[in-house]
């Protein structure tokens, strides 16, 4: 599955009942930023090449672009019917399951 370009909101998600998954996410982003930094003062920053230096900008889009998606799904899912949330939530389970594989 190819992720397709989305408007992306603007503002957190703070309420609901998807608030705490949502902060979780961003701890981890946060955690995973704090270790690369830790990662760089140990290795002194002197650079380890073109090629990790490409692999850690796809990593570091690749969080962003899923963070992004998930933010703009989750408002979505706000202002569903209760018949049409369970819906979405499954396709949004389906496609986040395709993403994992990549």
């Amino acid at each position: 599955m190819r992720w397709r370009l989305v408007k992306i909101p603007e503002g957190p998600v703070d309420q609901g009942p998807a608030a705490g998954r949502v902060h979780a996410l961003e701890e981890q982003l946060i955690k995973a930023k704090e270790q690369i930094e830790s990662y760089k003062r140990q290795t002194g920053d002197v650079g380890l090449g073109k090629d990790h230096e490409i692999l850690r900008r796809r990593i570091e889009n690749g969080a962003k672009e899923l963070w992004f998606f998930l933010q703009s799904e989750l408002k979505k899912l706000k202002n569903l019917e209760k018949s049409e949330f369970q819906r979405h939530v499954d396709e949004l389970l389906s496609d986040l399951g395709d993403h994992e594989r990549y």
